[in-house]
């Protein structure tokens, strides 16, 4: 049994937006392995009180059966992550111009990405 009778004290607040002077910005995370690639989101609000973060969204996807590098699976969790950050950044439009800051730990990536190179098909689409 463990500790699962501890579960109902557990608290997730749903309420994200902080003070009426915070300064907001958006942290998208994402990471790969040979298994998965997934993305986070989190609100990141300073205000005189303090600094907050919420974890605002998530988002994963199991591997394809296909044997692909991490490099490449690292890329599809980029895609992951724009696509998620778009939506998330359209719904938070009426607070203003809220900056994005992305965040992967390979360097291949961000190479391909802020490249205009003729990259292999994968990479290009």
């Amino acid at each position: 049994m463990g500790q699962t009778h501890q579960l109902n004290k557990l608290e997730i607040p749903r309420w994200i937006h902080g003070h009426m002077n915070s300064k907001h910005s958006l942290h998208v995370f994402c990471d790969a392995s040979q298994q998965a690639y997934a993305t986070c989101i989190l609100l990141r609000s300073v205000n005189p009180q303090g600094v907050a973060c919420h974890l605002v969204a998530a988002k994963s996807r199991i591997a394809p059966l296909k044997n692909i590098s991490i490099s490449r699976l690292e890329l599809l969790g980029c895609c992951i992550s724009v696509r998620l950050a778009k939506t998330i950044f359209s719904d938070l439009e009426e607070h203003g111009n809220i900056p994005i800051h992305y965040c992967s730990d390979l360097m291949n990536c961000l190479y391909w990405i802020k490249n205009d190179e003729q990259w292999a098909t994968f990479v290009m689409n």
